[in-house]
């Protein structure tokens, strides 16, 4: 959409060993008839990225590699690459946290930045028109704001960029007192998002709500208007045990049932970067 170059590589693993090559036309690419295609999920990724390589700015590779171990090839195949996209399908509510075995192992390892498309089976989503951001003052939230207002971009979706204060004040007097306080600095929070997103020319609005528990909050958010998606910004460290991402976003993928956008990124620093 911004007309910049975009490069994709498709990784077959346990193929045919064989270079790297330029994913061909979706005639000559591809056999069999449309119809046959279509039928399977592989029929439908041939044809998502054939559509994609007839865009002048954009380059699709095909690369096979046969390995035993799935993850070391993507791994390898990712080097150089700023993100990696991997699908899942939501958790369970009452299971423990995960979006599949390979996929949390490549979230937790990968050196680039994951982008988790999380998504029931089922029909292809509604036209997108109203995406929800949830954000707190950590870089990795704002940058999924930035992936947020790309999306919303190329659909000519509306984004309402979402922030909690947390209030853990008891006392009603001082909630009153403390209420104004913290909507203004959650909406001085969203001020700096919104100069980030209006760059591209997305239309947005922000909303900001006073909570005890951000994953309440954003469940609400969801059912007050009609989303199709919603963008995330998490941090992980190798070193935690299970797939750790913070109760807000826990929420989020085993409740709310909305396709999620999920950035997820790695600290910088041996600190351990807070969730919420």
């Amino acid at each position: 959409k911004q007309g910049e170059i975009f490069d994709i590589t498709r990784l077959e693993l346990n193929g045919s060993e064989s270079p790297a090559s330029p994913l061909e036309s979706p005639a000559s690419a591809m056999p069999g008839n449309l119809h046959d295609r279509e039928s399977s999920e592989e029929g439908v990724v041939d044809d998502r990225l054939s559509q994609a390589a007839e865009l002048d700015q954009v380059e699709v590779t095909r690369a096979r590699m046969p390995q035993p171990d799935p993850l070391q090839a993507i791994l390898e195949a990712a080097k150089g690459h700023p993100f990696v996209v991997v699908g899942a399908r939501p958790p369970g509510e009452n299971e423990a946290l995960s979006l599949g075995e390979l996929q949390d192992r490549l979230i937790k390892e990968s050196a680039s930045d994951v982008l988790a498309v999380v998504q029931e089976e089922g029909p292809p989503p509604s036209p997108v028109k109203r995406i929800l951001v949830p954000v707190n003052s950590l870089e990795f939230s704002m940058a999924a704001g930035d992936v947020a207002a790309s999306l919303a971009q190329a659909h000519d979706a509306e984004l309402v960029l979402f922030h909690v204060r947390r209030s853990q004040v008891d006392s009603f007097f001082w909630q009153e007192r403390q209420h104004q306080e913290l909507l203004e600095a959650g909406y001085h929070l969203l001020r700096e998002l919104k100069f980030r997103v209006e760059r591209l020319g997305v239309q947005s609005r922000e909303c900001v709500r006073v909570g005890k528990d951000p994953g309440k909050e954003i469940l609400k958010q969801l059912r007050r208007e009609s989303y199709q998606w919603v963008v995330m910004g998490a941090s992980v460290s190798p070193s935690e045990a299970g797939l750790q991402l913070g109760s807000p976003i826990e929420a989020v993928l085993t409740q709310a049932r909305v396709p999620t956008l999920l950035l997820v990124t790695h600290p910088t620093s041996g600190t351990k970067a807070p969730h919420e």
